[in-house]
């Protein structure tokens, strides 16, 4: 994302630097439905923490992936600059690391290093900066390239860690990102080439003990037809080779493997897998992300699902009118949830439940209900409510008393009280990241256990034991992911989120004290800002969404 309106097919116009398109673009991201956008960086480039910071402020829930070039900032500063980022936008920011992979472009910041010597570094910074976020007491390193005395940050990220991206295709870089990245950044190869590479980092990294996800770049090209797809296509690799040299300006000028790589794609054929388009790679000498899905929204979706399919995690996605086609993107089923009959949509649910609340129990078939009968957006925050007060018997007493309104299924006992729900909560969001389906049924699961059973999933082994009869649930995977950072985070954002009630709601009495803070109470259902707050019945629900459906 760049703070001027820049692509192929677009030549940039007035100041460098245009805070209203920069902000602009954000939101545009932010409502189609993108979880996070790249701020990349070169010698030439306006300052990434600056664009990082106007872009998260501009928003509400949109993410950064901030591109960071070892080698000019100190590690132990780089770090504190990511945490103090984190500090203001909670699980918000990411750090993409840009080793650099040509030798003019880091020369014109003053770095001589060859590129071996790069990575050897950037596996060094990446070790500080790490140690920086998640040490308490202080720290020396003596290394090749740093040498740090009583270390030590008063700002940390609130788990010790931000979630590290790293790219680059060479071997100096699978040996750095097998040893410290979260995420390995792929450029969009053909299938073939991104189940490849995909092998070669994960043999990499299981020498380490570690397993890494996968992120690969690609460029959609969507029309109505497969025709006009295509058509559209054909005319932006037609400006694309008639500005080539006008857009390569600012970038290297020296090849690296990645883009060597896109190359003798692009020279083996002009189309792979029916949709990826490598011509505007060869027309630009695969300068940056330049290999395109051609085809409806319906078809480059379902392409982009075979990445995943491949091993893909995250799909970072642009077009060649950055602000159009953010627009394009919102009323397509490529960015976000998928689209109703209309192809745009146009009504957002925020759900804040708990897994452990007796009022979301009671809540669990209506509002399944509702998402299965209506077109729209829907986002669940984990509130994780502070301890309950009382045993089991007053717990149970509470239970009965609720049943008596709400009509729900109660176990005829509880066997102890959880002292939080945290670890549900952290399930249940592991869970996501094995689809949708069965994020749900594991949701359900732990809620069942809890209400039905008696037993609250409240340790790792109740977990297990709780849902080793999901079927088609990998719950080892899901084990492991309760450590991940990015998971750990994104339940940590919600718990601040669910403690952010407006006024109105605190001074009438219906937000819920929690501790020294006031919280939503559970369930509440936010309906394009709308607040449905606490049990509501099924037909003001769908009132809710009715009307606003119809107003949008």
């Amino acid at each position: 994302m760049f703070p001027h309106e820049f692509s192929e097919t677009i030549a940039a116009s007035g100041p460098v630097v245009q805070p209203d398109y920069l902000r602009a673009l954000a939101r545009a991201h932010e409502a189609a439905g993108f979880d996070k956008v790249l701020i990349p960086h070169s010698s030439a480039m306006a300052d990434g923490f600056i664009l990082a910071d106007q872009t998260l402020a501009a928003t509400e829930r949109l993410g950064v992936l901030l591109a960071h070039r070892p080698g000019f900032v100190a590690p132990t500063i780089a770090a504190r600059k990511y945490a103090t980022i984190d500090a203001f936008y909670p699980g918000r920011i990411a750090l993409h690391t840009i080793t650099g992979g040509d030798d003019a472009d880091q020369a014109r910041d003053g770095d001589w290093l060859d590129k071996t010597a790069r990575y050897r570094r950037s596996g060094e910074f990446l070790e500080v900066v790490k140690r920086e976020w998640s040490e308490a007491e202080r720290f020396d390193h003596e290394g090749e390239f740093y040498r740090v005395k009583d270390a030590w940050s008063s700002v940390r990220p609130l788990d010790g860690h931000i979630p590290i991206y790293f790219g680059g295709a060479s071997a100096d870089a699978v040996r750095v990102a097998a040893e410290h990245a979260d995420v390995y950044a792929l450029w969009g190869e053909p299938l073939a080439g991104v189940r490849e590479r995909i092998a070669q980092v994960q043999s990499a990294a299981a020498e380490h003990g570690r397993s890494l996800r996968f992120s690969v770049s690609l460029r959609p090209i969507v029309a109505e037809t497969e025709a006009a797809a295509w058509e559209r296509a054909e005319e932006i690799l037609r400006v694309t080779e008639e500005r080539a040299g006008a857009f390569t300006k600012g970038f290297p000028t020296q090849r690296n493997e990645g883009s060597e790589r896109l190359l003798k794609f692009a020279a083996d054929g002009p189309v792979h897998d029916e949709r990826l388009f490598t011509k505007l790679a060869k027309a630009t000498g695969a300068a940056g992300n330049s290999t395109a899905l051609v085809g409806t929204p319906e078809q480059v979706a379902d392409a982009l699902l075979a990445y995943v399919d491949a091993g893909a995690s995250t799909l970072l996605i642009r077009g060649y009118e950055p602000y159009n086609d953010a627009g394009r993107l919102r009323g397509s089923h490529l960015a976000g949830p998928r689209a109703g009959p209309g192809g745009v949509m146009s009504v957002e649910v925020i759900e804040f439940t708990d897994p452990g609340c007796i009022w979301s129990w009671s809540s669990v078939e209506k509002l399944a209900r509702l998402r299965a009968s209506h077109d729209v957006s829907w986002r669940r925050v984990f509130g994780v409510p502070g301890p309950r007060p009382g045993g089991p018997q007053e717990q149970h007493a509470n239970w009965r008393e609720v049943a008596a309104v709400t009509g729900a299924e109660i176990a005829p006992r509880l066997e102890y009280v959880s002292s939080s729900s945290l670890p549900e909560s952290l399930a249940a969001r592991a869970a996501e990241r094995q689809g949708e389906e069965l994020a749900e049924a594991v949701l359900l699961r732990l809620r069942e256990a809890t209400f039905l059973e008696g037993r609250p999933a409240d340790s790792r082994e109740r977990i297990r034991e709780a849902l080793d009869t999901v079927i088609g649930l990998d719950v080892d995977r899901l084990i492991a992911d309760l450590d991940a950072p990015a998971v750990i985070a994104s339940v940590e954002a919600d718990r601040r989120e669910t403690r952010r009630p407006p006024l109105d709601l605190i001074a009438g009495g219906v937000a819920r004290a929690d501790g020294d803070d006031y919280r939503y109470p559970f369930p509440t259902l936010i309906v394009n800002g709308r607040t449905l707050a606490g049990w509501t019945p099924y037909e003001d629900y769908v009132a809710a969404l009715t009307r606003e459906a119809v107003a949008t």
